[in-house]
């Protein structure tokens, strides 16, 4: 496996060499989840739009003082809002990838097809939605005068690409388990929902510190999700702030978290390319 892990490093250029393929299943994989709806890909739109009312009215509410007759808190409005579209795009990658080599069997069953590509355009069409979603955050953050972006949006790019190569490399992992036990994507699904609550997507992390105290470093070192929330945040114009009654929140060091993130990413993408590619020519027998 070692051999298949080194041979990483010609991924790049074989998305690059097969683009014209990516692309296709990327255009087949977008349009097939809008098929026969008659709003089609808007949406990608409506769907962050209704997510980020939903968010505000019922979560701001409920984290607000009604008694008092405040309105809800756009800061954790927001703050929701952009954890669950980072991770959502995490979850929904990562799962339909999971059994992206077994929903397309007919094709890897052919010799010269290359089947570690299949996870890269469902990959991308998550990103797409995150984008489309990010930028209604964005401009929901800057009318409730929450997020304030500055230079570091322009690393937007960088933080995607960390998100990108991270669900690539726990797709492939998965779509290789998923051949040989089906059972995988049954057990992602409650994976990839405890992950979620592990990270503060709908917590801040002072609410946990007062409960567990000293586990709450090791909880975030050894979550790969965290860092690269965060950055999401961050580029996105996100600043500390104080919740009442006195609690300060803090987001950290963007390039501590972008260099956690591209560890995190490397790391799930050696692992993950090198078993797929190691198991590869086993998958026609089993799909």
């Amino acid at each position: 496996m070692l051999r298949h892990m080194l041979a990483v490093v010609d991924y790049p250029g074989q998305i690059w060499r097969h683009r014209y393929l990516v692309a296709n299943f990327f255009r087949r994989e977008l349009l097939g989840r809008f098929r026969g709806s008659m709003l089609g890909m808007v949406w990608v739109l409506i769907h962050p739009l209704f997510l980020f009312a939903i968010y505000y009215l019922v979560f701001g509410y409920l984290f607000g003082n009604v008694k008092t007759g405040v309105a809800p808190d756009p800061h954790f409005a927001i703050y929701l809002f952009s954890g669950v579209l980072a991770f959502t795009a995490i979850g929904e990658a990562t799962s339909r990838s999971c059994s992206s080599v077994v929903d397309n069997g007919n094709l890897v069953k052919k010799v010269a097809f290359p089947s570690q590509l299949l996870p890269v355009p469902v990959g991308l069409v998550a990103l797409l939605v995150y984008v489309v979603g990010a930028s209604v955050c964005l401009v929901s953050g800057m009318v409730f005068d929450v997020l304030h972006p500055g230079w570091t949006l322009l690393l937007l790019p960088v933080v995607l690409l960390l998100q990108f190569a991270m669900s690539l490399g726990i797709g492939l992992f998965l779509a290789n388990c998923h051949v040989f036990a089906r059972d995988t994507s049954h057990l992602w699904g409650i994976l990839v929902m405890s992950w979620m609550f592990l990270t503060p997507v709908f917590w801040f992390p002072y609410q946990l510190e007062e409960k567990f105290g000293e586990l709450m470093p090791l909880i975030f070192a050894w979550n790969p999700a965290h860092p690269l929330i965060q950055a999401h945040r961050l580029v996105l114009g996100a600043h500390d702030f104080t919740i009442e009654p006195a609690h300060l929140v803090e987001f950290g060091d963007l390039w501590t978290h972008l260099l956690r993130a591209a560890l995190w990413a490397v790391g799930f993408l050696v692992l993950g390319y090198g078993t797929f590619t190691s198991r590869q020519h086993k998958y026609a027998d089993h799909v």
